[in-house]
């Protein structure tokens, strides 16, 4: 009789410690849903906002874990051409005063990479040419170009050619490697905050059967250039209503 009722109570014991573990798990979860939420930069109005730095105007944590950094757009405002957003990807609640926030293009391949690479024989047959196409006027980048993984050549012009005895070293079946990246020129005083480097890609061509090469890069545009890269970006849960990121405080949408 003495095992049944010290058995009932273990049991009892057990049955409290399981509730009281799910009830804090509840809690948990709760607290860390009322995350979620529209937050709005605290200083400066959309004109100013617009035309500094600190070009944001919102912050959304969306319930499924995904966020999007949006631009201030101004109602009246001289700057003609703004992209949406300047920043997407996931965030999650490491703790109860800290969300992560990581950009998508540390998880996935954005568009902006993605290119057509078309080869042809035309021209001198001494010559390599090599022509880049952008989906717009908007590029301020040098084009960098490696080949066979050491012969460097740099430039700011979507078209060029290149005498083939300098640049190449000819390999067995004359296959060479082109390396093709870009870098941004960065000019003038403004807070930079995009990528600096872009890989594109590593190719192996024939130059003994083709010696001119066509770069399409059809996403390749002010959008993707612009785009902010946040790799574990820490957010300070300072209240209910209030986070602090980049030195700013974004206030809730209520």
């Amino acid at each position: 009789m003495i095992y049944k009722i010290k058995i009932e109570k273990v049991f009892q014991y057990l049955l409290i410690i399981l509730l009281l573990f799910f009830q804090s798990s509840f809690l948990m979860g709760q607290k860390k849903n009322d995350i979620n939420g529209v937050y709005f930069l605290k200083n400066g109005g959309k004109l100013y906002q617009a035309l500094s730095d600190v070009n944001y105007e919102k912050l959304v944590l969306y319930e499924n874990n995904t966020y999007i950094l949006f631009h201030a757009r101004a109602d009246f405002s001289p700057v003609v051409e703004q992209c949406e957003y300047a920043s997407k990807g996931e965030w999650k609640q490491i703790s109860n005063d800290i969300v992560d926030l990581t950009s998508e293009d540390n998880y996935l391949k954005q568009d902006g990479f993605k290119y057509e690479l078309k080869k042809e024989k035309k021209l001198s047959s001494d010559s390599i040419y090599l022509e880049v196409v952008f989906p717009d006027e908007f590029r301020p980048v040098t084009l960098i170009y490696y080949f066979n993984g050491t012969n460097r050549f740099s430039t700011d012009q979507s078209k060029i050619s290149l005498p083939k005895k300098k640049y190449f070293r000819f390999l067995p079946l004359n296959v060479s490697e082109i390396n093709f990246k870009l870098e941004s020129t960065l000019n003038g005083n403004t807070m930079y905050k995009s990528r600096a480097m872009f890989e594109i890609f590593n190719e192996k061509v024939d130059i003994s059967e083709y010696n001119y090469f066509t770069i399409k890069l059809p996403f390749f545009n002010r959008c993707f250039y612009e785009f902010e890269s946040y790799n574990h970006s820490y957010v300070y849960i300072k209240d209910k209503n209030t986070l602090v990121w980049q030195g700013q405080e974004w206030i809730k949408e209520k």
